[in-house]
């Protein structure tokens, strides 16, 4: 289907109010110029109809993954043959505003002849996780004048799925014993019974009074000055972890990344951390929807816990963190050290939640994200440039509030900047 330009429709309105215009003040001057208008733009358009009868257009583009990790990069080859066609071509490549272009151009324009292929070539950032899509690749095929052009889809070939995983995927997802066999820590070593084990801190020479069971013989028979040699080691400590998440409308604030895509990437890590050395691990997703993952080493759990990161947005809701202290007195039966991941923002009794989680006997941390580093606008006027520092000063001040209600609610407070 041929398409008038944007161009041809105000030069068609211009001639159309001109020729009546002419016609009453009898300006021949004005009469031809609308005349010659109105014919160029006809005849084009049965030139340009006349010349794409037998065009053929064809598109692939070469693989690009259907899985990468926040903040890859990602190079795209696209290439369009054109057959039967000889004239200028624009094309275009769909990508969404997630992606970031980061060399080349997503869009081309050029002079074609018969029987020629077109290379598209860019690169571009994936900054936002979740599943896009790029495609499909358009060619517009324009007329001499640039009066009319028509406008082709090709989706075949050229409609690519990808989904951006968070940055934690980037570690090995393997179980405690897998890692101490490759990747063993100095003076670590595996333990294949159930229970605590032993780090080795240092090496000494004996003292009198050591526990013999303490000497090492190995090292004492292989050391020159022939004097006895000691270890020192030092208990496994084995934590148990609950991580809650706030996933409030709160949780929304930034662009393109919000405070829920640093909260998934911080909790990812830790689960995976934690999954390392063998500690218990809980999650509690606080919104809607919700997520209890009772405390557990046991991977097949864990992972169900990192899929439902993937792709955990924002509720319509307000925060209900305070709410959180009676899911701890019933699904965490031991003590254990509680990261709250929340802004704290529309929560009237920050220290009671503090205060609430130790008389549980519970630890808890509270990760607070630097909100102020979040609030980006564009403020050029003067009177919105005062009422953005405005909004900055007030945040920075509910910020020192919050800390010294949770400091003295004897909570440590961990500052989360992007």
């Amino acid at each position: 289907m041929v398409l008038l330009t944007s161009k041809a429709q105000i030069l068609i309105i211009v001639s159309l109010l001109a020729l009546p215009l002419g016609l009453l003040t009898l300006r021949m001057e004005v009469i031809l110029f609308s005349l010659i208008i109105l014919i160029s733009i006809a005849l084009d358009v049965i030139y340009f109809t006349h010349s794409i009868r037998e065009v053929e257009v064809n598109a692939w583009r070469d693989r690009i993954p259907e899985r990468v990790i926040v903040d890859s990069i990602i190079p795209v080859k696209a290439y369009v043959e054109i057959k039967g066609f000889r004239g200028v071509v624009s094309v275009h490549d769909h990508v969404p505003s997630v992606f970031q272009v980061t060399e080349g151009r997503t869009s081309l324009y050029t002079r074609v002849h018969e029987n020629q292929v077109i290379k598209l070539e860019y690169v571009f950032k994936a900054i936002v996780r979740g599943d896009h899509r790029i495609g499909p690749l358009t060619v517009i095929l324009h007329s001499p004048l640039g009066l009319v052009g028509k406008r082709i889809d090709l989706p075949k070939n050229t409609i690519n799925y990808i989904k951006v995983v968070p940055q934690f995927y980037a570690y090995r997802f393997k179980t405690r014993e897998a890692i101490a066999r490759y990747i063993m820590p100095p003076g670590g070593h595996p333990v294949r019974m159930r229970g605590l084990g032993v780090d080795l801190e240092y090496i000494r020479n004996y003292l009198p009074g050591d526990d013999v069971r303490k000497v090492t013989w190995k090292l004492s028979a292989k050391n020159p000055r022939r004097e006895l040699m000691v270890k020192e080691t030092s208990s496994e400590v084995r934590l148990s972890l609950f991580i809650v998440i706030d996933a409030g409308i709160e949780s929304s604030l930034g662009y393109p990344r919000r405070l829920i895509d640093y909260y998934v990437e911080a909790v990812g890590s830790l689960i995976l951390v934690a999954l390392d050395h063998g500690d218990l691990v809980g999650l509690y997703i606080s919104g809607t929807p919700s997520l209890l993952v009772p405390l557990t080493r046991r991977k097949e759990y864990l992972y169900m816990a990192l899929k439902f990161l993937e792709t955990l947005n924002p509720s319509n809701t307000r925060s209900i963190l305070h709410r959180v202290p009676s899911v701890l007195a019933s699904a965490l039966p031991r003590r254990s050290i509680v990261f709250y991941f929340s802004s704290l923002e529309n929560i009237i009794d920050v220290k009671g939640i503090a205060e609430k989680t130790r008389a549980l006997g519970h630890k808890p941390v509270f990760m607070i994200p630097y909100t102020p580093s979040f609030i980006r606008i564009s403020v050029d006027k003067l009177p919105l440039k005062y009422f953005y520092n405005k909004v900055l000063i007030d945040e920075i001040n509910r910020l020192k509030q919050v800390v010294n209600e949770l400091v003295a609610a004897e909570a440590e407070v961990v500052i989360l900047k992007p």
